[in-house]
């Protein structure tokens, strides 16, 4: 087990469609913890001004020219991160409902040595919508099995990611089961997974981008599907 890793530099990764609203405001809030170099936004093909937003701050921006969903735009934020020496990656949703102030407890996770993947666990609150929680907790115990170690939160996309587990990911899937299949291939790697406590934000005039129930079927069959990995 490497206690400290040679680089600590972390990406800070921020998968972008269709929030114009959003973006100025996150970039400004993640550059009271990070420079602007050490963030990238992925622009998944947005129909707004998202990506015009985006280029007009001091983070670094990548866009697909048309939309290929979250999944892809993870993979071209690893890839990112390991081409640029980074020693791990930060994923944090556009919409603002993960906290930036969270990303020192991240970091210090991560710089302990300890742990090769960590995963924002969402505290429950009256207000999280009853479909997430039912969702979340039945997917939570199912991967949890098949990945051979308790996460409490699965589908939390506030995460810390080791390069070094980056790079010898395979991942297959585009969408939002891109998640669900990170956890899942880096618990068959035998990789150390914690947890972080961040807090539950659900702003009124977010919209998502999931579809919970084509979604939630994608991410059976994906679980499903690792048997036979």
């Amino acid at each position: 087990m490497s206690m400290m890793r040679a680089n600590n530099r972390h990406l800070i990764a921020v998968p972008a469609y269709n929030e114009e609203n959003n973006i100025g405001r996150l970039v400004d809030a993640l550059l009271d913890h990070v420079s602007g170099d050490d963030i990238l936004i992925i622009d998944d093909g947005s129909s707004d001004s998202t990506l015009e937003t985006a280029r007009s701050t001091s983070a670094n921006v990548i866009a697909h020219e048309m939309n290929r969903g979250k999944g892809e735009a993870l993979k071209t934020a690893f890839r990112y991160s390991v081409s640029e020496g980074f020693a791990g990656v930060i994923t944090i949703d556009a919409d603002l409902q993960h906290d930036p102030a969270m990303i020192p407890a991240f970091i210090d996770m991560a710089e302990s040595g300890f742990f090769d993947l960590i995963v924002g666990r969402r505290t429950r609150t009256p207000n999280m919508p009853i479909e997430r929680k039912i969702t979340n907790f039945g997917l939570s115990v199912l991967i949890s099995m098949f990945a051979g170690v308790r996460i409490r939160d699965t589908q939390s996309g506030y995460r810390w990611l080791s390069c070094d587990i980056a790079k010898k990911l395979r991942l297959r899937t585009s969408g939002y089961d891109l998640e669900t299949e990170i956890l899942l291939m880096a618990g068959m790697l035998g990789a150390r997974i914690g947890e972080v406590d961040i807090p539950t934000i659900y702003s009124e005039d977010a919209k998502s981008h999931i579809r919970p129930v084509r979604d939630t079927i994608k991410m059976a069959r994906l679980i499903g599907s690792s048997i036979f990995w």
